[in-house]
Formats: structure tokens, C-alpha cells, sequence
């Protein structure tokens, strides 16, 4: 048996992440697309069920901190 799968998530927020970190309001204003591709196939090694897959991620992140923006994308990982 074979899988293909195809995946996306959308995640935006306007705090930072250490909570124990305060900065002024509307300082931070993070925006992360993701997506990843799975191809995975599944068979029979000792009568037992087995598999293999692999996954590539990919993630684009729109980060502006204190006024300073930066665009990046790139692999990622799960």
C-alpha cells in the first residue's frame, strides 16, 4: 500500500514566544506558512506490518520585532 499526502497550516501572532519577555504593545507581529509533502508505502517483513516514508518540510516565516522585518524561508522539520 502506497500514501502520498500533501499538507498546510497558516500560524500569526503578535507575542513573543518567552512569555517572561515584555515588550510594547504591537511590537511583534510574527506571520508562518508551512507545508510538507509525505510519501510513505507500507508492506509485509516477517509477517509483521512494515513501512518506510519521508517527509519534506517547508516553512516561510514574516517576522517583524521592534520595527525590524525579516522574510526567510527554507526547509524545516517535524
Amino acid at each position: 500500500m502506497q500514501l502520498f499526502q500533501v499538507g498546510y497550516g497558516l500560524q500569526s501572532t503578535n507575542t513573543t514566544v518567552d512569555g517572561a519577555i515584555t515588550l510594547p504593545d504591537n511590537s511583534v507581529n510574527i506571520k508562518t506558512d508551512f507545508g510538507y509533502l509525505r510519501y510513505a508505502v507500507f508492506f509485509k517483513l516477517f509477517n509483521k506490518l512494515s513501512g518506510f516514508q519521508a517527509v519534506v518540510p517547508f516553512v516561510w516565516i514574516d517576522a517583524d520585532v521592534l520595527g525590524v522585518n525579516r522574510k526567510n524561508s527554507g526547509l524545516g522539520d517535524m
